[in-house]
């Protein structure tokens, strides 16, 4: 800090005007000199009554935030920070009328402080139109701000075509077969662990077992004689290249009783998910009871007989 004695290092005061006059260099290489110590008081007292004065409440947003803005920096109060509080302070208006801040961008510093340069030579046009032009901008950035974030998720669909084209490159039609027949073999293991705990009676059959098609499995019901009743249907894997998050669907074959599953392409690759085992679960549970019932049906319509 620039103090009568030369410069020296000195903690800023806090909520009080300074101590000492200030005053900044011009683009001329001449000085321009702020209101002196003895008269901050007074001036600063002056402005606030203008600010609440009915001239000033009733001129247009745009003059109001330019004059508050200057007048204040032009008595500069404190010791450091006045263009900081000036800006906050012009943003007041900005706020009150069109609900926006006063906006500088560093490529507008040059503009900005010959603006202000010329207010202090009496021609405040410049300043004016500055101050108006900033807030001007900053409404259309506010409002192409809010209708980007209207607009669909730039980065969610990046991800999603980076996911849809990654897992195509790098997956052969060899590939998504072989993870076909992957689910058809983990159906079965889990069919035959479910029919295992059924305790089916003697002379009732249930057997589950992969037929001509490799991504097909067939399900067999069967009660021996003197009862004998067949019930057979059968499930398959159907597979969607396109779409990583409905890869593969589990479906009956030729029947409606059960809505088929569909398994993104990460439940099932490169393992088969814990996700996607509980839900295989539950088709296989959904397709016994199914054919169960059904069994149980006729055998009880032929013992009637």
């Amino acid at each position: 800090m620039h103090t009568p004695v030369g410069t020296q290092e000195q903690s800023l005061p806090h909520g009080e005007y300074k101590k000492y006059a200030n005053h900044v260099k011009l683009s001329d290489g001449t000085s321009h000199s702020y209101v002196p110590v003895l008269d901050t008081n007074a001036e600063m007292e002056r402005l606030v009554s203008e600010l609440a004065s009915d001239a000033f409440l009733a001129a247009d947003p745009v003059l109001q935030a330019s004059y508050a803005h200057y007048a204040l920096v032009a008595v500069h109060p404190f010791a450091d920070g006045n263009g900081r509080v000036a800006r906050a302070l012009s943003s007041v208006y900005l706020y009150r009328a069109a609900t926006i801040p006063l906006l500088i961008f560093v490529d507008q510093k040059s503009a900005y402080l010959t603006g202000l340069e010329a207010a202090d030579k009496g021609q405040p046009e410049e300043f004016v139109h500055f101050i108006g032009a900033a807030a001007r901008s900053t409404l259309a950035l506010v409002a192409e701000t809010l209708g980007t974030e209207l607009s669909p998720d730039l980065d969610d669909s990046a991800k999603a075509l980076r996911e849809m084209i990654t897992y195509r490159e790098n997956l052969s039609e060899d590939q998504f077969q072989k993870i076909a027949v992957s689910l058809i073999a983990a159906l079965s293991r889990l069919a035959k662990e479910r029919i295992d705990s059924l305790h089916l009676p003697a002379g009732v059959d249930v057997s589950i077992q992969q037929i001509s098609h490799p991504d097909v499995l067939n399900l067999i019901s069967n009660s021996m004689p003197p009862v004998e009743v067949r019930v057979e249907s059968d499930c398959r894997i159907e597979i969607n290249h396109n779409d990583p998050e409905r890869a593969f669907r589990v479906k009956e074959v030729g029947s409606e009783r059960q809505a088929p599953i569909e398994l993104a392409l990460r439940d099932a690759y490169p393992n088969l998910t814990v996700a996607g085992e509980l839900r295989l679960r539950g088709f296989i549970e959904r397709w016994l009871a199914f054919d169960l019932a059904k069994l149980r049906e006729a055998v009880a319509s032929k013992l009637q007989q």
